[in-house]
């Protein structure tokens, strides 16, 4: 397994209870209402938020243990975080977004920008390198961020909601861009949503949580499975009444 995380959290509301593994090369989404805990369980994963106890591991590198006392800062754990609004400088060029985090880092020059290169061409948007953030449509910026964290050589992807700033056609067209990127990465990842059609489209497993505790996980093929499907149609505000279903997605 390339990620493993048990944990225990205690929120306002409810008390969070995450058991999760994510395979190499896996996408996993997890779904669930507003408030159910998803968006936690990514901050605890990068460090962002601690866990009361429990343990994560990535590739065998232990991130957190409360018996342990481990802790590692979230630089130090090599997770590439793709926030819901991208966290974007909308005053550098579409290059210098990418460049940033290898600045930081103080990679030497010649490597910066074979990287970035790279990088760009992954993700189409070799011919916007040097355009500015605002310019930019809603699926190209989507893209910047996704090639801004890829380039820093992540072991695992984080996306919070990455479709949910994107107009209905940009998102439909989108689901398969994004897949499609992550794959060519080699990189496995966690993808929050609370969107039936994204998560069936874009994960190649997808566990439910309500109130953080995980209580369905499956193939998107088996998420909507007739044993399940009343469950689910249910829980997603009939997002799926009176349309065809997403479309699941070719392996």
């Amino acid at each position: 397994m390339t990620l493993e995380i048990t944990v225990q959290k205690q929120l306002r509301f409810f008390d969070l209870s995450v058991d999760l593994k994510v395979r190499s090369d896996e996408i996993l989404v997890l779904i669930g209402e507003n408030g159910a805990g998803k968006t936690t369980v990514l901050n605890l994963i990068a460090g962002l938020l601690t866990p009361d106890q429990g343990r994560i591991t990535l590739m065998n590198r232990e991130l957190f243990c409360s018996s342990g006392q481990t802790d590692l800062p979230p630089e130090e754990r090599r997770i590439g975080f793709v926030f819901q609004h991208y966290a974007l400088f909308p005053h550098l060029s579409v290059r210098e977004n990418v460049e940033f985090g290898l600045r930081a880092r103080k990679i030497p020059e010649d490597q910066v920008a074979d990287a970035v290169e790279k990088k760009l061409a992954m993700v189409g948007l070799t011919r916007y390198a040097d355009q500015r953030i605002p310019t930019l449509s809603g699926g190209q910026q989507q893209r910047t961020a996704l090639a801004r964290v890829l380039v820093t050589e992540p072991e695992l992807l984080l996306l919070d909601e990455p479709l949910a700033a994107l107009d209905p056609q940009t998102r439909a067209t989108m689901r398969n861009e994004l897949r499609e990127c992550i794959k060519k990465a080699g990189t496995p990842a966690v993808i929050v949503s609370h969107t039936l059609e994204d998560a069936l489209s874009l994960g190649d497993r997808i566990c439910l949580i309500e109130q953080g505790t995980i209580t369905h996980c499956g193939t998107p093929e088996e998420m909507i499975s007739t044993e399940k499907n009343r469950f689910l149609k249910s829980f997603f505000c009939g997002c799926n009444q009176g349309t065809a279903a997403a479309p699941i997605r070719a392996p």
